[in-house]
């Protein structure tokens, strides 16, 4: 039988240099000043996209909450070449694109990152509304507020077992991140529930740039929540 492999490999644009960077199997080269993540999948033509962009997503999210920016892949434009002679396999090369923004490295969640051998199903949905967040804030501050409120939402539910959170959850674990109950009240009913329930008119220049000015301190408090459940997990599994 005939197994057929796919070598993916995608360019990451951008000056960020992550040459010779292993990601649970992704790994990074740089060629004429330009970054390529590499993988192998296995599996047929109709597998192999699908395949391909979940281990790659995953990995997108770590980076963005190291580097602190929005990755995306996107399935444009997708070449395949076939390679011929190699025995008992079947290779092909995608190249897809990726987008990127802002350029900030954090070397002590990096480390937190690499050291993680806790809840992996947790992390990934912790980091892919990071990453959401940070793709959709220069666009769309009302979904990036949303985004980023989902990061400390999903901790909660993670740590309490709580299917509902509800206001005075949410005011007692920000107390937690020594945000006083005034500013934690003012997040839940002024933005998180506001927009929530359509509250806000998304075509006013007002209201946009109400939310828009509140999407650093989210952002904030949203890496806090992933750095505490970093330090926490590594704690417990050490």
């Amino acid at each position: 039988m005939t197994v057929t492999f796919w070598e993916v490999k995608i360019p990451v644009l951008g000056s960020v240099n992550l040459n010779s960077k292993n990601v649970d199997g992704v790994s990074f080269i740089r060629e004429k000043e330009k970054n390529f993540a590499i993988q192998r999948v296995q599996g047929n033509r109709e597998q192999v996209i699908d395949l391909a962009f979940e281990k790659l997503n995953r990995v997108l999210d770590r980076l963005s909450l190291i580097y602190d920016e929005g990755l995306i892949a996107s399935k444009d434009n997708i070449i395949s070449n076939y390679f011929s002679g190699l025995k008992n396999s079947s290779v092909a090369l995608l190249t897809l694109k990726l987008r990127k923004d802002d350029r900030f490295f954090d070397s002590d969640t990096s480390r937190l990152i690499e050291d993680f051998k806790g809840n992996d199903e947790v992390l990934g949905n912790l980091l892919g509304y990071y990453n959401k967040g940070l793709r959709s804030k220069k666009e769309d501050s009302f979904n990036a507020f949303l985004s980023f409120w989902g990061v400390v939402e999903s901790y909660i539910r993670h740590t309490t077992g709580k299917k509902e959170v509800k206001r005075q959850d949410f005011v007692s674990f920000f107390q937690i991140l020594e945000v006083n109950k005034k500013e934690a009240d003012r997040l839940y009913k002024s933005y998180r529930s506001t927009i929530a329930h359509a509250g806000y008119d998304v075509s006013s220049t007002y209201d946009r740039n109400k939310v828009s000015s509140i999407i650093p301190r989210i952002q904030e408090l949203a890496k806090q929540v992933i750095e505490k459940f970093l330090l926490t997990e590594n704690e417990r599994t050490n």
